[in-house]
């Protein structure tokens, strides 16, 4: 093996137990030796590779951000056929996203609470698969199967953030409705019921 792939190995590991420890403790909490023995490196090989423990936690935020850019260029293959179930499409893949990813929405909760510091002012990566959607919103809204009033980013800011709170606070807020929001039924319920309120 060439030695920029054992290196990018090495790194690629480093980052996936740094994920993993920063979802659970945050960057304050988290610790480089706990990394370094869930990745079975030499803490010092994380310093090489990323200077210092900030760094670490900045890189694994643009690793978090990238998982869901991935996910969001299949926005690309809608076509017009697809207008009146866009709402839908975009609400099931956050949900299957979040489903398939727990530890996207614990690392945005901890970045919010230290104010979103590391994170990019402009996330230039979603830009894309966004400008394609609100292409296909603004025809939704020309042919009345979207509200005129209501705009491509609160359009899509209620679709996010349903599925985000939805994810992040289902135990406290099943216990509140005294029911289980791990259910599918319950998640299909919130989707069509949310698609109802937006168009």
């Amino acid at each position: 093996m060439k030695q920029k792939e054992r290196r990018n190995q090495t790194k690629n590991k480093i980052l996936k137990a740094a994920m993993a420890e920063f979802s659970v403790k945050g960057l304050d909490g988290g610790r480089i030796d706990s990394i370094a023995r869930a990745a079975k490196v030499n803490k010092q090989r994380i310093y090489e590779y990323f200077g210092n423990k900030e760094a670490l936690y900045s890189a694994v935020l643009q690793k978090n951000y990238m998982l869901i850019v991935k996910e969001e260029d299949c926005f690309l293959n809608l076509t017009d056929k697809d207008i009146p179930k866009l709402a839908e499409k975009i609400l099931k893949l956050y949900f299957d996203f979040h489903r398939q990813n727990p530890s996207f929405w614990r690392l945005l909760a901890w970045e919010n609470l230290n104010s979103g510091q590391h994170t990019p002012k402009r996330n230039r990566f979603r830009t894309k698969s966004f400008e394609y959607l609100a292409e296909l919103y603004l025809k939704g809204q020309q042919e009345g199967e979207y509200k005129s009033t209501v705009s491509f980013d609160s359009f899509v800011f209620i679709l996010t953030s349903v599925s985000f709170f939805y994810v992040s606070n289902q135990l406290t807020m099943g216990k509140t409705m005294n029911t289980n929001l791990k259910n599918q039924t319950e998640i299909d319920k919130i989707i069509k019921e949310t698609i109802a309120l937006i168009k």
